[in-house]
């Protein structure tokens, strides 16, 4: 058993130790109960936070009867808080020059004239987000109202959000720069609102740093403060559709550059076109008019340093294909083909061996069966990496 005070605050491994041998009622399981602790717990235990703590059981209440438990949950979710921690901080250093009081209109209001897409998005994601977890939280349900704050918050807000948000916060037109402060402040704040019953401390402190900021500070806490009530009529359909143009052709050239191993300090020119060459929807029509907008963020996301629409992608360059668009690097590609066609070589000489090894007559008669259907198997994916790298 664990003490959830050891999970929050952390204790070294030989206080762990005294502490779990210390109360036994039968003392001659103590050594075989020290020597499991130092093998379960090398290092101790670190410190989690209730926060975490908190939430890794918010995330564990299913309706099974049997909980799981695994303290590298509690450290992701740790992470977590310190993604909203890091995220809050950003935004009141981006936005400290906010004023409130002048901010016409409130997030997701008609007049939206200087919102982006991404503004509009978030919104709407925003709304979408309340609604659930409204709805499982009246059914019991902390594990799916966990995973919709975790979603909204860092697959939503933190990963795509925030990140096209730094972008327009260096535009040169005050308006743009003004609304998206406004949309990222408010946001924010209402998301604190929503993850406050699952993770109260963190939400608490940033609430309170944030809600001022935001012109949104009605009571002296957020645990007063009013539960966010979800308006559907602030959905864009338009923005979602936009924002998943720009996710599926920002997560194709990041796959690919992955697959391609182009450094992180490269920012070599991407050209996207759209997947059904010229016509129809695809070629520069298609992509440029889908991602023109996105111009610029596509460079940052995608540590690109040009980005061409074209009608195709040149026959030299490695690509990748989406539903809707292929993408290509112009990267110098020769440092890359070197390493694969010496790993190539590597896995020749190998299935060669292999091959060799199990035409022996002698050897497939005397090897048990096991023996020989595990050098086939070894054999098999040899083969299959081998044609990967043929195709790279």
């Amino acid at each position: 058993e664990l003490d959830p005070l050891d999970l929050v605050d952390g204790i070294e491994l030989d206080a762990l130790v005294a502490k779990r041998v210390g109360g036994l009622m039968n003392p001659k399981r103590a050594a075989a109960v020290e020597r499991q602790t130092r093998r379960q717990f090398p290092g101790g235990i670190p410190p989690y936070g209730a926060d975490a703590l908190r939430f890794t059981f918010a995330s564990l209440a299913s309706h099974g009867r049997d909980i799981k438990f695994d303290l590298e949950r509690c450290a992701g979710y740790r992470n977590f808080c310190n993604k909203i921690w890091n995220a809050a901080r950003f935004a009141l250093g981006a936005c400290a020059d906010f004023d409130a009081s002048a901010a016409a209109n409130p997030a997701g209001s008609a007049d939206s004239s200087a919102l982006s897409p991404s503004d509009r998005w978030i919104v709407g994601r925003l709304q979408r987000a309340e609604a659930a977890v409204d709805e499982f939280f009246s059914q019991y349900r902390f594990d799916l109202a966990a995973q919709a704050v975790y979603q909204f918050l860092w697959d939503e807000f933190c990963d795509w959000h925030l990140e096209i948000a730094k972008t327009q916060l260096r535009s040169a037109d005050a308006a743009e720069r003004a609304a998206t402060q406004r949309i990222l402040l408010r946001t924010l704040e209402a998301a604190l609102r929503l993850a406050h019953p699952l993770i109260p401390f963190v939400t608490e402190e940033l609430w309170q740093k944030v809600a001022p900021l935001a012109g949104m500070k009605k009571t002296e806490s957020i645990m007063l403060a009013k539960w966010p009530v979800p308006d559907l009529e602030k959905i864009d359909a338009a923005a979602e559709a936009q924002m998943a143009d720009l996710m599926e052709a920002v997560r194709a050239a990041r796959e690919l550059r992955g697959e391609l191993e182009i450094p992180a300090g490269e920012r070599p020119a991407l050209t996207i076109a759209g997947a059904g060459g010229t016509g129809g929807t695809g070629g520069t029509g298609g992509a440029g008019a889908s991602l023109e907008w996105a111009r610029a963020h596509i460079l940052a996301l995608a540590r690109a340093g040009e980005l061409i629409f074209a009608d195709s992608i040149p026959a030299e360059l490695p690509r990748a294909a989406t539903g809707k668009f292929v993408v290509g690097w112009r990267a110098d590609m020769s440092a890359r083909r070197e390493r694969t066609e010496r790993e190539l070589k590597k896995i020749g000489a190998e299935l060669e061996r292999k091959r060799a090894k199990l035409a022996l007559p002698a050897f497939r008669a005397r090897a048990p069966e096991a023996v020989v259907e595990k050098l086939r198997g070894e054999i098999a994916l040899l083969e299959k990496r081998e044609s990967q790298l043929r195709e790279r």
